[in-house]
């Protein structure tokens, strides 16, 4: 029983030791990037690597070999054999790796001739476009150039003393004055249209009587 109990001990203290050496020489993984590797490992890195980077010596970084994988970033001692193979392998493998096949290449060549051709043809677009707007607004400014200006005025300028027949219904009626280039004139105002008559016609007083004079128009 006694010499159990001291197998079962010795047993535990080892594992304990075990444990304790693995930690001390496995390799050190990088739990962040900003912090640098303070101790290394020396246990070898089985996954794959995608890349790697030397560290050197700046307390309290120490000098190791930087493995990238996809568990993460791993802590190596640069003095073990394993490490100068594993970077020997990863030189040789990496232009398989980066290389592009024919395909690749044709095809990209294409795609770069193909937005070429499309943004030299969108470039001869927008100069015809340019070029057909400045020509309209040429011929704009100079139609509008030559255009006499019209006088935003809307009075009677000339009358008549034709009497206004009996048929026409009329709804109201305005006095103008002088004033150039309008003339003295009753307005006679129908449903639809505006008629300028003399104020001297014999036959407007008859006219005016039962019309409502207008005072305010919105022309």
């Amino acid at each position: 029983m006694e010499t159990q109990r001291i197998l079962m001990r010795c047993l535990a203290v080892a594992v304990v030791l075990a444990a304790v050496i693995w930690t001390t020489t496995g390799s050190k993984k990088i739990e962040s990037k900003n912090v640098c590797c303070t101790e290394v490992g020396q246990a070898e890195v089985t996954d794959p690597i995608i890349s790697f980077r030397m560290q050197y010596e700046n307390l309290p970084c120490v000098k190791a070999v930087i493995f990238e994988t996809e568990q993460g970033e791993f802590c190596s001692d640069w003095r073990q054999p394993w490490v100068i193979r594993k970077i020997r392998q990863f030189l040789k493998d990496k232009p398989k790796r980066t290389s592009k096949s024919l395909e690749d290449i044709l095809f990209d060549t294409r795609s770069e001739r193909l937005r070429s051709t499309v943004k030299m043809e969108t470039q001869r677009i927008l100069m015809r476009s340019l070029a057909v707007a400045v020509v309209l607004a040429a011929v704009t400014w100079t139609t509008t150039d030559r255009r006499p200006t019209r006088v935003g005025v809307s009075c009677c300028k000339e009358v008549s003393r034709a009497r206004i027949p009996l048929t026409v219904k009329l709804v109201g009626y305005k006095q103008q004055n002088a004033l150039s280039p309008c003339v003295d004139a009753i307005i006679f105002y129908t449903e639809k249209n505006k008629i300028c008559s003399d104020p001297d016609a014999r036959w407007i007083p008859a006219r005016l009587r039962d019309l409502k004079e207008i005072v305010d128009e919105d022309n």
